[in-house]
């Protein structure tokens, strides 16, 4: 009999502790409109606007954009760049920007850099001079980013071009 007694209070025990459980998986859910969103729901990806080029629609709140200029030839190199403007100073910004060139397997990776400033609304990039050899399609790929209010925003742009090094 006493273990009866036992086993009803210990299962009376659980069921109370799974039915608060669930309030408060409930009360999360419910909550969440409430609570910020992640920095993945604040991506926006701007490749499609005109080349990557600014004035397209900005991802942050700070009016950032960002631009993947166009791959160039500069005598036998190949150059890119990236940059991330905000219509005013932000507790850090950055762009990450790499250059690409068409092969038969794919895109390959070339040279990339990373930049980051503190307290300002400009960041620039260069992804380097590359050796330029045949004809290929070049793209420079760049992601961006904007520290404000204790979030992160994102945006990503790429610009590409087809150079011929004879």
């Amino acid at each position: 009999m006493r273990s009866s007694k036992r086993l009803r209070a210990i299962a009376a025990g659980a069921v109370a502790a799974l039915a608060c459980l669930a309030t408060v998986t409930s009360m999360a859910f419910a909550r969440s409109d409430a609570l910020p969103t992640s920095p993945a729901d604040e991506k926006m990806d701007l490749a499609g606007a005109s080349g990557g080029g600014f004035g397209t629609q900005a991802f942050s709140p700070a009016g950032c954009t960002g631009r993947s200029g166009a791959p160039t030839r500069s005598w036998d190199t190949i150059a890119g760049y990236a940059e991330t403007r905000c219509n005013y100073n932000v507790p850090r910004i950055m762009v990450d920007s790499t250059l690409y060139r068409s092969r038969w397997y794919g895109w390959e990776r070339l040279h990339g850099q990373r930049k980051y400033a503190p307290s300002s609304s400009f960041v620039y990039a260069a992804t380097s001079w590359w050796p330029c050899a045949g004809q290929h399609e070049y793209m420079v790929d760049s992601y961006h980013e904007s520290l404000e209010g204790g979030r992160y925003y994102y945006g990503h742009t790429q610009n590409k071009a087809t150079l011929n090094c004879g």
